[in-house]
């Protein structure tokens, strides 16, 4: 077996374990912080799966908004406003939440990189970015849905009038 510091023979190629001291990689936390980490964490992804749902059934309420905007009386219509309205306050609750946990973890890693717990992080804030896009994206397509059905609405009689 070889050290780290030893050459291994020409023409050899061996893969050499290195063992580091635990000091090295991770930033050193007491009980109290080791629990309000893995507290934190687990909060965190509690939200990401609220947030997954709640997105899922906005991407379903925004996807067949224009369809049942039209068919509906006006009543009904502001009924489904309200309901985009109430869903998309509660989404952005949920990522602000998010944000807050993504942004205590952070303040307990204390910015060391190379960490385990600060990879950790790293994949909880490309999956709060990833949640937030998506609900731009979905906020976006609801707009351009409810501004389809209103010209469709609105614009019907005068465009058989144009024709005449």
């Amino acid at each position: 077996m070889y050290l780290a510091s030893d050459t291994p023979p020409a023409g050899k190629n061996y893969a050499m374990a290195y063992r580091s001291s635990p000091s090295a990689s991770r930033a050193p936390l007491i009980p109290g912080q080791t629990r309000a980490w893995e507290d934190l964490r687990k909060e965190a992804r509690k939200l990401e799966g609220e947030l997954d749902v709640k997105l899922a059934a906005y991407n379903k309420l925004c996807s067949g908004f224009e369809a049942n905007y039209r068919l509906k009386s006006d009543s009904s219509a502001l009924g489904a406003d309200q309901l985009a309205a109430t869903k998309a306050a509660e989404i952005e609750e949920l990522l602000q939440r998010l944000s807050d946990a993504n942004d205590e973890m952070g303040s307990l890693i204390g910015g060391i990189s190379g960490d385990s717990r600060s990879h950790t992080l790293a994949r909880h804030r490309d999956i709060l970015q990833e949640y937030t896009l998506e609900f731009r994206r979905l906020n976006s397509t609801l707009g351009a849905a409810k501004d389809r059905a209103a010209l469709l609405a609105g614009g019907g009689g005068d465009l058989g009038a144009a024709k005449d």
